[in-house]
């Protein structure tokens, strides 16, 4: 008797992967750094936002940018939880 062909089931998205992935014309960019927090950059009205500690739910921090050049920089940049962008017009 043979064995029967195994499939490998896909391993599912963190929940916060998968808001982002649904919402990702409002998420142009995001990514988990290496202490597991994901941060994310948003494209507001006028502005850009970098939005630090993103969950399912929401952000622990916002900073608003009104230069997208150095949004992205600043985006880059984030090492970990503490990190903190520099050089932001507005924080929420």
């Amino acid at each position: 008797m043979s064995d029967p062909v195994r499939t490998a089931s896909p391993i599912p998205l963190p929940k916060v992967e998968a808001v982002m992935n649904e919402f990702s014309k409002y998420y142009k960019r995001w990514r988990q750094l290496p202490d597991g927090t994901y941060v994310a950059m948003v494209q507001l009205l006028k502005s850009v936002g970098i939005y630090t500690g993103v969950t399912e739910s929401g952000a622990s921090n916002r900073f608003i940018f009104d230069d997208p050049a150095l949004a992205l920089t600043q985006y880059e940049a984030l090492t970990d939880q503490s990190s903190e962008p520099t050089g932001w017009a507005i924080r929420r």
